[in-house]
């Protein structure tokens, strides 16, 4: 449970956070002072006590929500003056987590740190106080991804497509390519999700995930040497766009997103009435009673410069 955060400017520490976290069994109380900055230094310190206690109090559920309760007080600075320094914060108690709870980490939760760090940092990069051309290795973000990713490698058989889609979704969007720092990760992200499309048994992925991994894979140019699995993934949006239940189907951004990847990758579907099952669907978007449910400007010229770049008359 968090009880407080108080953002400080004090000698050479800057925001500090309180978190108190409640142990079911016995009903202890344990509180962490985490101090994210030391300006003397110019990289990320932290502080926590009873390290021991956290590691015997820790399981995912908990994990999950902390790092949701860090994400929120990081967005707060990140809204902020100086969002650079609420970022390192963040670096700093998700990396000492990390160290901490390693063993206790599934999978859902690195995937949520990767998630949580590139939404943080488009925010920041948003914000006009925030130098977009921040180095990104001194600000700690290349080595906060490098050991998440080295944790996940080894949790990849029991990965989810969402996390799939996350993870790569995440990186490109860090401008990070997973392979830099861990060899051969990418392609097998990319191994999992599609094995994931023909398993009867576990999730299949939807079609947000689907538009988010093939976006990322252009975004990073990571090409696919096995062209017949992204048909696969292309057969399976394709079957999506004409799902019985209209919350499966795909939505205008993801639809849009879709094909602008193909057309970046230089991919032609095999199968040619595949173009036309998601034109047909995009179609039907652009008429739809709820306007929120319609493409907007960008996403529809990404879907006509897709269409052009395919060679695709519609």
């Amino acid at each position: 449970m968090l009880l407080k955060m108080t953002p400080q400017e004090s000698g050479n520490m800057i925001l500090c956070s309180y978190i108190v976290l409640k142990h079911s069994q016995d009903n202890q109380v344990f509180c962490y002072l985490f101090c994210n900055v030391d300006r003397s230094k110019k990289k990320p310190q932290l502080l926590c006590m009873q390290d021991s206690r956290i590691r015997n109090m820790l399981h995912p559920a908990q994990v999950s929500t902390y790092i949701k309760e860090q994400q929120k007080m990081a967005l707060a600075g990140v809204r902020g003056h100086q969002p650079l320094k609420a970022m390192l914060g963040f670096y700093a108690s998700t990396e000492h987590l990390c160290s901490v709870a390693g063993p206790l980490l599934i999978y859902i939760n690195l995937s949520a740190i990767i998630t949580a760090t590139a939404q943080l940092w488009t925010s920041a990069q948003a914000n006009s106080s925030c130098e977009p051309k921040a180095d990104t290795t001194e600000s700690g973000l290349t080595h906060l991804d490098t050991s998440t990713l080295l944790q996940l490698k080894p949790m990849l058989p029991d990965v989810d497509a969402q996390a799939v889609s996350n993870i790569l979704w995440s990186s490109a969007k860090l401008g990070l390519n997973p392979d830099t720092f861990v060899p051969g990760m990418t392609d097998a992200l990319a191994a999992k999700l599609f094995q994931l499309i023909t398993d009867e048994v576990r999730c299949q992925p939807s079609a947000q995930s689907c538009a988010n991994f093939l976006w990322a894979l252009a975004s990073l140019r990571h090409e696919m040497a096995d062209k017949g699995s992204v048909d696969a993934l292309c057969d399976h949006f394709c079957m999506l766009t004409k799902h019985h239940d209209a919350s499966k189907r795909p939505a205008a951004h993801g639809a849009a997103n879709f094909f602008w990847a193909l057309a970046t990758l230089g991919h032609e579907p095999a199968d040619k009435g595949l173009v036309d099952a998601v034109c047909d669907h995009f179609a039907r978007l652009i008429k739809h009673q709820d306007a929120s449910k319609r493409p907007n400007a960008q996403g529809a010229a990404n879907f006509l410069w897709a269409l052009a770049t395919l060679g695709h008359a519609s």
